[in-house]
Formats: structure tokens, sequence, C-alpha cells
């Protein structure tokens, strides 16, 4: 849960900016956040080191500075214009999986999922139908991912290695059109960012599989290869007449950083369009949360983590603030463990509860796992030791061979 910005409640002293003006040794006088949902033990505090820094700038959406408190003397240039948080980069803790919302989204990931699979098996010979065909399907989905954000956000969990391209085109054209919804962009750019993601790494198609999936680190003549296939794809679908500019930028510079390090031109941040921007920070993110012929999998935390020490950098400083936002501490589809032992698989965050969300308890059987009990952890009382149930690790996708995909049948049927 978080404070509305103070209309009158601004002392003589203290000023108002947003979290990406606050330096070290600026008094915080006030956050956005509940105190008590902070790791900080006095109301008021100096800054004093980055890792507070950083919780603010990641967790807040305005901070209270007290200048006269501050060892920091410097004001910001101008007070930060606080722009409202669209509902849709919160939707993932205010709204629930519902057995219609994933009958819906399940019938639209697997169509999407068949054309994922035609244009990665047909790239050569796709006419502008299939274009047009992949287009449709995207915008259709756009129509309704207000509604149906959760259970597409829970389908993103379903990973197999072999089908790698597919899914995970498939994975970054979700992302990318949820993370444009949570930038407050309206639906025909949701659905162009959206169909640049399913397209956007059909160069990779021309590259040698050898270099493709080699299993080690690539030699600097073998990355240079790699390197060329936001080109290739380019260059395939750019006279399409169906694909805007925007959408062909985003599938041409979705490597690009805002350093000037990247490729295929270097260009720097204020040349990268904001598809490309957001195509990069999805595409990295479902990549690290994949098994890959050259790594295993890691955590939803460890991909954030990542992303967080990147920005700026490698992806769109506030993009990637506003996709942490978005996806939270947790995300639908998430496996955990709590803290009594049991594996679970989240069903919804709670907003303002990061460590209580709504799981379904995972029952081990002769055969896997099973859907058990709703566990509402942020309504759950006590012990008589005072101690709440509560998540204690946030595992891989796929963690002891469990698969989201198996129980999305019952999530329609409850």
């Amino acid at each position: 849960m978080y404070n509305l910005p103070p209309e009158n409640k601004v002392w003589e002293n203290q000023q108002q900016i947003a979290p990406h003006e606050l330096k070290l040794g600026h008094f915080v006088a006030q956050l956005s956040s509940p105190w008590s949902e902070t790791p900080f033990l006095i109301q008021g505090f100096v800054v004093s080191d980055l890792e507070e820094l950083d919780w603010i700038r990641n967790h807040c959406h305005w901070v209270i500075i007290d200048l006269k408190k501050s060892q920091r003397k410097t004001q910001p240039a101008k007070k930060a214009d606080v722009k409202p948080v669209p509902k849709e980069a919160k939707v993932l803790r205010t709204q629930p999986i519902t057995s219609v919302s994933m009958r819906e989204s399940l019938t639209a990931y697997l169509n999407l999922r068949e054309r994922a699979m035609h244009i990665t098996n047909h790239f050569h010979r796709l006419d502008r139908q299939d274009i047009r065909k992949n287009i449709t399907l995207v915008k259709d989905i756009s129509s309704s991912i207000s509604k149906n954000l959760p259970a597409l956000v829970w389908l993103t969990r379903i990973k197999h290695e072999d089908q790698y391209t597919a899914e995970h085109c498939i994975n970054v054209c979700i992302l990318a059109m949820g993370l444009g919804a949570a930038l407050g962009w309206d639906q025909k750019m949701v659905a162009q960012v959206g169909v640049a993601g399913l397209l956007h790494d059909l160069g990779k198609i021309d590259i040698d599989s050898a270099v493709l999936n080699k299993p080690g680190k690539l030699t600097e003549e073998e990355f240079e290869i790699m390197k060329t296939h936001p080109m290739r794809g380019f260059t395939r679908l750019k006279d399409e007449p169906d694909l805007p500019q925007r959408v062909l930028a985003g599938i041409l510079q979705h490597h690009e950083r805002p350093d000037g390090k990247g490729y295929p031109k270097g260009l720097n941040h204020l040349q990268i369009d904001e598809m490309a921007r957001v195509v990069a920070i999805v595409d990295a993110y479902d990549a690290i949360t994949s098994d890959r012929v050259y790594q295993n999998a890691r955590s939803h935390h460890d991909a954030m983590s990542i992303l967080w020490a990147m920005r700026g950098k490698q992806f769109d400083h506030t993009m990637v603030e506003r996709f942490i936002q978005f996806l939270g501490w947790v995300t639908p589809g998430a496996i955990v463990e709590l803290s009594t032992g049991d594996i679970g698989v989240v069903v919804q965050a709670v907003e303002g509860q990061r460590l209580y969300p709504n799981v379904r308890i995972l029952i081990p059987t002769s055969r896997g796992y099973r859907l058990g009990a709703k566990w509402n952890l942020s309504e759950m009382e006590a012990s008589a030791k005072g101690e709440r149930v509560h998540i204690t690790n946030v595992f891989p996708d796929g963690h002891l061979g469990i698969r989201v995909e198996d129980y999305a049948q019952q999530l329609m049927e409850d």
C-alpha cells in the first residue's frame, strides 16, 4: 500500500521530490510507502549509504526531504512533477486470476504459441497474410490486457528448453504489453510493442545453430555473428506494409544500450526508440529466468537484481523501475517456499504485503505435485509464537520439475 502524495502537508524547509532525485546526505522526512513496510527503524533519517538509496528508489513513488536537516544542502533544481501511477502497474496485486480470465488467457496463449511456432518454422516463407494474422492476434490480446494480465503473466512461467525460441517470443510479447500498459501507453502502442516483442528475435533463425546453441562462452568471432540477428530480422521484415516503423525499430534496436555500448549501431539513450527499450528489458528478464543450453534458469529475484544493477547502463533507468514495480516482489505463477516448509505457487500478490501473497499449496504425489488448498497469507493469523506464515524463498521456474501449465485446467474449474 502506498500513501497518496501530500497536498498541504509539506512543511517549511521540506520539499517533495522524485526518488531518482534523492541523494546521499538528504534527510528523508516522509515516504510514499508506510514506514511499517520499510526496512528503516526510525521515521525520519539521513540517507547514509547506497543500500538505503537503492531501496527508496526501487520502492517509493515520491519522497519528502527536509533541507534544513539534510547534510547535503544542495536543493533539487525544481519540484518534482509526481505523476499518478497507472492502475495497470499494480494490476498483478489488485486483480485475482479467475476461471474466466484463465480460460480466455489460455486460449489466447495457445493461439499465440501456434503462431509463434509457425513463424519460427517458416520465417523465410512468411507472407503478408502471416504477418497480418500475428498483428490481429496481438491486438485482440491487448484489448483485454487489463482484465487478463495476471493470468497471462502466470502463463509466461511456462518454460520448455526444447521450445525456447517460440516460448521466448510469446513471453516477451506478453510482458512487453504488460510493461507498456504499466507505463501508461494507449492500447495502440501496447499492441505495437507486443508485435515487436513477438517478432524481435526472428533474425536468430538465420544464425548457425552451432553458434546459437553453443553450451559454452562464444568466441569473439561467434559473438560478432550473434550480434547480426537484429539486423537480419529487420531486413527480412522492413518491407512488410502492415508493420509500423516503431515496431521495426523495436526489432532492430532491442540490443542497443543507453550507455552507447549496444548493437548493431551503438545508439545512445535518446536515439533508442521506446519500443526497443521495453523489449530490451523484458527480453533480458525472460532469458535470465529460462533454462538455456549455456545456463540454468535463475529466479525472479535474481533477474530483478540484474536489471536493477544495469539500469541506466544496459537498460532504460525509468522503465526498469516501472517493470520492477509492475511485476512486484513475486508474480503469479512463481514457485515459492513458505516458512512452514510447504511449497506453493503464487496465484496473486497483495499490495503492500510482499511476503504474504495468496498461494496454492503444492501437494507431492507419486506423479509430481497437485494443487492443494488456497492460503491467503496476508489474512492468516500469527502463531502462538507471534510468527506469520510467509515466503522464505522464491525458486526458478521449473523447480523440482513443477510445471505451472499443469495447473491451468484446475484454475479454470475453481
